[in-house]
């Protein structure tokens, strides 16, 4: 476009338009639906511009046309006004949702092994360290993030189909701690009243049940965040698709993958498949580790085109390379992520809703999760608030979990848990905490 108008601006929170000008305003139709008229500060003829996408229908209009209701706009409001993509109807994309999925067993066992000083126990007895760690990191991440949907992915005890493929498959774990299943429990009976999904399909795993959501999810233009320090759920990446550490409030991506280790996501998932995985029993090939495999895939690029220069790779490794290409074909299969796993993705059941505070409150008081209860403006239940105010708090290592559940004597959040990695209550002075259906007071 000529004469005074020089270029297009979008306020990214508005569907409204503006123009950046020589003149002390800009006068647009407030009706973006059908026609924008811009007024010229001189005797210029006038031009009127359909902006919704697809359309380059224009016309000129004598200086005599009858004029429009104008909506003025201060060219001060215009050059604050950020330069983004031009409005669009409303649709997915357009609302720009975001969507967290919680590993949800990584989370749990990443709370249960948490460094402390003391254990934590309800009024009853039952340990409750995993149960308030996991807890007080959920609302942290709802606080902070203010995700629109939230869902938590949960293995299933079903045995998966890469047993069948590989019965040495996770052959090598310990048995779950005593102590943890009742906690897992708890943490399911709270997520159920906090009104945040649980997602598990007999027969795949909690990575598996991550990837098709994320990738149907990327598909409708959604952002997705991976909650999960779990390496191989970097082979879902895409523009949309991110990994996201809770405790450190980091998110990796793309560019970062790239940066960082040199290789796509199809490519980092080959050098998942050379260098196996001892934590799973996911065999990889002989004597390659990590860093050979990743050197491996950034110069040759993928598995198959290594194989066809296999040759060049002399020594120990390099006839390991050779005598083991059914080995890297079955971690290949094992490592890969299923992003097809039968599911009913509801995303209305998914967004993050109010929690259903009797329940809620209930379920603190049974745990002696006192703090929790006047953080969000809940009150104890029943005989159990009695018994849980007088709980002696334990302490907490710079690292660990904060286990003061009483309403006495507050102390700040652990670090890396509640909002901005600092406790609620210096969270607060600093402004951190915003309006969510979990607030803390």
């Amino acid at each position: 476009m000529s004469g005074p108008f020089s270029q297009k601006f979008y306020h990214k929170n508005s569907r409204t338009s503006y123009l950046s000008t020589e003149a002390s305003s800009v006068i647009l139709s407030p009706d973006l639906n059908s026609q924008i008229t811009f007024h010229f500060p001189s005797s210029q003829t006038k031009t009127s511009q359909n902006l919704w996408p697809g359309s380059t229908e224009t016309q000129d209009h004598n200086r005599d046309s009858p004029k429009p209701a104008p909506l003025v706009i201060p060219a001060s409001f215009v050059a604050s006004a950020s330069l983004t993509q031009p409005p669009r109807p409303p649709t997915v994309a357009f609302m720009a949702k975001t969507l967290y999925i919680i590993d949800g067993h990584a989370h749990i066992y990443a709370a249960y092994y948490a460094r402390m000083s003391g254990e934590l126990t309800g009024p009853s007895g039952e340990p409750t360290k995993a149960t308030y760690i996991f807890t007080m990191a959920m609302l942290g991440l709802i606080q902070r993030r203010k995700p629109d949907m939230l869902v938590v992915a949960m293995d299933s005890k079903v045995p998966t189909f890469r047993v069948k493929i590989y019965p040495e498959y996770k052959a090598n774990r310990a048995a779950m701690p005593d102590d943890l299943p009742g906690q897992i429990d708890r943490i399911e009976q709270i997520l159920d009243a906090m009104n945040i999904p649980i997602l598990r399909v007999p027969g795949y795993e909690a990575d598996d049940i991550i990837g098709t959501l994320a990738k149907k999810a990327s598909a409708e233009k959604m952002d997705v965040y991976l909650c999960s320090k779990d390496k191989d759920l970097l082979q879902l990446l895409d523009e949309r698709v991110r990994a996201f550490d809770i405790k450190r409030d980091l998110e990796f991506d793309l560019v970062r993958l790239k940066e960082e280790m040199g290789v796509t996501p199809s490519q980092f998932l080959d050098a998942l498949a050379l260098q196996g995985d001892t934590s799973d029993n996911v065999p990889g090939l002989p004597d390659v580790g990590p860093k050979t495999a990743l050197a491996w895939i950034q110069q040759y690029s993928s598995i198959e085109n290594l194989y066809e220069h296999a040759d060049e790779i002399k020594g120990k490794r390099g006839e390991s390379l050779r005598n083991n290409r059914a080995k890297v074909d079955l971690s290949k299969e094992l490592v890969t992520i299923d992003c097809n796993v039968p599911i009913d993705i509801d995303y209305t059941r998914m967004s993050v809703k109010d929690p259903d505070r009797p329940k809620l409150a209930r379920l603190f008081t049974e745990l002696g999760f006192i703090r929790l209860l006047t953080q969000l403006g809940l009150s104890p239940t029943g005989d159990a608030a009695q018994e849980s105010a007088k709980t002696t708090p334990a302490k907490t290592t710079p690292d660990g979990a904060d286990a003061d559940r009483t309403s006495s004597d507050r102390k700040p959040a652990p670090r890396g848990l509640a909002p901005q990695g600092g406790g609620d209550e210096v969270a607060a002075k600093n402004g951190s905490l915003h309006a969510s259906p979990f607030t803390l007071h």
